[in-house]
Order: structure tokens, then sequence, then C-alpha cells
């Protein structure tokens, strides 16, 4: 019964760490290594196939393309709070041609949601 209790105590102690949302931004990409980086991308690219069953728009583009284009995108010092998420799929535009237009507005949008600010366009 002694046993339970701690283990009970041990897991509703530790529910607020295993919740947290891990912040996968600039600053967790800039201290990784080129071989984790590449590594990260393959898996990250073959779980988004998975989950959606079919091609996604970072498919048509091989891992170490990816990582030159964040390693970039992250030496920006104000896209450091953007997510790997969101920038994943920047990068992705990026490659693919996207008119800069676009581009320059979806960053601006990424910025903003990174700090927690409305969009200019918003304003």
């Amino acid at each position: 019964m002694r046993r339970l209790a701690l283990v009970f105590a041990f897991s509703m102690l530790s529910l607020p760490v295993l919740a947290q949302k891990p912040d996968h931004g600039g600053a967790w990409w800039r201290e990784k290594s080129a071989v984790y980086k590449e590594a990260y991308i393959s898996g990250y690219k073959t779980g988004s196939h998975h989950q959606a069953g079919q091609n996604t728009p970072l498919s048509k583009f091989g891992a170490k393309e990816l990582v030159d284009g964040l390693n970039k995108f992250y030496a920006d010092f104000r896209n450091r709070n953007i997510s790997i998420n969101d920038s994943l799929f920047y990068v992705a535009d990026q490659l693919s041609g996207v008119p800069d237009e676009k581009l320059n507005a979806e960053i601006l949008q990424m910025r903003a949601a990174a700090i927690g600010t409305p969009a200019p366009e918003d304003q």
C-alpha cells in the first residue's frame, strides 16, 4: 500500500513537467549538432508523411536542404521564437519558389504569433 501511495504521489508531481510542451524553436535548434539536425528532420518528414497519409510539402526536399534553410532562418534573431513546426513549412515555401510578397507576409505573421501580438495587417 505504501509503495502504491509513493507511485501515485510521484506521478502526480511529475504531471506538470510531462504536460509541458517542449520549446523547439530557434534557441533549441541552434544548440544541436549537424548530425542531430539532419536526423531530426528525417524523422520529422517521415512522421509528417505517416500522419498525413500522403506526401507533404516537406516531401519534395532532402533533409540537408531543409537543415540549411532552417539554419539560415534561425540565424536571424527575429525568428528565434518561431516554432520549428512553423519554420519548416516556411522554408519549404522558400524552396518551392513562393513569391517574396507572400513569404514576407507569412514571416510577419509567424513573428507576431511567436511573441503573442497581432500581425501588422490585423492592427
